[in-house]
């Protein structure tokens, strides 16, 4: 028998196997979502989530009269995560829908949501 075809079903094999091991692990994040007076969230820190990787969105705001909307949703559940969302100077809450329990803090005339927990779906 020839190598090449063991080779070539071991490659095969392993691009099957290897997408299928890294969904069983999960996501996780450590992730700041700084939401700025003009509607852009710059995230920051750790994560292997395609939705909460570093960098500045205006997707995840809506603006509706004088009100604004922050809405990150996610279907995908995470084996760990941490996450802190601060909120533009003099700003106020007026609802919350999370899936585990938050924190509310205040910084420096900035509200700081901020919510932790492992095996579920965090927004």
């Amino acid at each position: 028998m020839s190598r090449k075809p063991v080779a070539i079903a071991s490659l095969l094999l392993f691009a099957i196997l290897c997408p299928i091991a890294a969904n069983a692990a999960g996501y996780y994040a450590d992730v700041t979502l700084d939401i700025s007076s003009s509607g852009e969230v710059k995230v920051s820190g750790t994560t292997n989530h395609l939705m909460l990787m570093p960098g500045l969105y205006d997707n995840y705001t809506s603006k509706k009269g004088s009100r604004w909307l922050f809405n990150l949703t996610i279907n995908d559940s995470f084996s760990d995560y941490i996450y802190s969302a601060r909120l533009p100077p003099s700003s106020s809450v007026n609802y919350i829908k999370s899936s585990a329990p938050v924190r509310i803090e205040e910084d420096a005339g900035r509200i700081t949501i901020i919510g932790a927990g492992n095996s579920e779906k965090p927004y």
